[in-house]
C-alpha cells in the first residue's frame, strides 16, 4: 500500500510539474510576443498575408485544439476500463501528457503565426489553448474522477 501511495504521489507531482511548464511556456511566449522581444523569422516587412490565410490557419489551430479535447476524453474511456489503480495511472500519464503537448504545440503555433503576421487574431487559438490548459489542472478530485476510481480506498490515496 505505500508503494502504491508513492507512485500516486509522485504521479500528481509529475502532472502538476508537466503542467506549470507548459503554462510558463505559453505565458512567456505570449509576453514576449506582445512586447516584439524575439524574432525567430526575419520576414520581410513588405510580405502580406492576406486575410483569409489568417483565418484558415486560426481555424486549423481551432480544429487541432477541439480534436485533442475529443482524443483526450476518449483516451479517458479508456482508463476506466482498467481495474488496477496502477493500470490506470500508467495510461492516464500519458493520456495527459499527450493533452499537454498538444496544447502547447497549438499555443507556440499561434504565436510564431503572430510573430510572423503581427495580426492580433492570433492571439484567439492562443487564449483557447491557454483555456484548455487551465481547465486540466491535476486537482485531486478532477484526477479521481477523470480515471474514474470508484475504490474508496484507491481514493483516500490521492
Amino acid at each position: 500500500m505505500k508503494n502504491l501511495q508513492q507512485l500516486v504521489q509522485w504521479t500528481r507531482f509529475g502532472l502538476v510539474s508537466a503542467f506549470f511548464i507548459v503554462l510558463i511556456v505559453e505565458l512567456t511566449l505570449g509576453v514576449l510576443a506582445i512586447s516584439g522581444e524575439y524574432s525567430i523569422l526575419s520576414i520581410h516587412k513588405s510580405l502580406n498575408i492576406s486575410i483569409w490565410k489568417n483565418i484558415l490557419g486560426i481555424f486549423l489551430i481551432i480544429v487541432e485544439i477541439i480534436i485533442s479535447e475529443m482524443m483526450y476524453k476518449k483516451k479517458l474511456e479508456y482508463v476506466g476500463l482498467f481495474e488496477t489503480l496502477e493500470e490506470k495511472l500508467k495510461y492516464f500519464r500519458k493520456a495527459f501528457s499527450f493533452k499537454m503537448l498538444f496544447g502547447a504545440l497549438t499555443g507556440i503555433v499561434a504565436m510564431l503565426a503572430y510573430s510572423l503576421t503581427e495580426n492580433l487574431i492570433w492571439f484567439l487559438p492562443w487564449i483557447m489553448a491557454l483555456y484548455t490548459l487551465s481547465k486540466s489542472f491535476p486537482f485531486k478530485w478532477t484526477l479521481v474522477h477523470a480515471m474514474q476510481i470508484e475504490n474508496e480506498e484507491d481514493r483516500e490515496l490521492f
